[in-house]
């Protein structure tokens, strides 16, 4: 394997397990402390769908909606990177807003899906893709991690 693709794994593999530890540390912290109900509205869904919604649908939605559409948006706008990073951010938690446990840990998430994104845009290693690949991991990992502490 050459170099740079190695790196490239190694960076995507640090950002999937910084993403999981994020969430799980959030999660935690409800559990722990706030025992806050969470995503309510898809109590519903049967486990396949659920699957289906959260590993493949919700990411490619979200990442098309708050990195490529606004990051792509604000930087032609020639807005700074890191505020282009706060806003999509911001927006994506927001779309998350169960309680503000979760608003908290999806902003953070969000900043990492849109560094993300920035970063593999600039060397262009297929940002859409490895975005999406990257939210829909972390989702994967987290529902077996619920599933299995059931």
């Amino acid at each position: 394997m050459k170099k740079g693709t190695v790196q490239k794994v190694q960076f995507f593999l640090l950002m999937l397990t910084l993403s999981v530890i994020i969430s799980l540390s959030f999660s935690w912290l409800n559990s722990a402390f706030f025992h806050f109900k969470g995503n309510d509205q898809i109590i519903g869904l049967k486990k396949y769908e659920l699957l289906f919604a959260i590993v493949l649908l919700a990411p490619i939605i979200e990442t098309f909606l708050f990195q490529y559409i606004t990051l792509e948006f604000l930087l032609k706008k020639k807005i700074n990177k890191q505020f282009a990073i706060a806003i999509s951010a911001l927006l994506f938690a927001l779309t998350h807003s169960y309680n503000w446990l979760y608003i908290v840990s999806a902003l953070l998430v969000g900043v990492l899906l849109a560094y993300v994104y920035i970063k593999t845009k600039k060397e262009n290693s297929f940002p859409f893709l490895t975005t999406s690949l990257l939210h829909s991991l972390t989702n994967l990992i987290l529902f077996i991690i619920s599933q299995l502490s059931k």
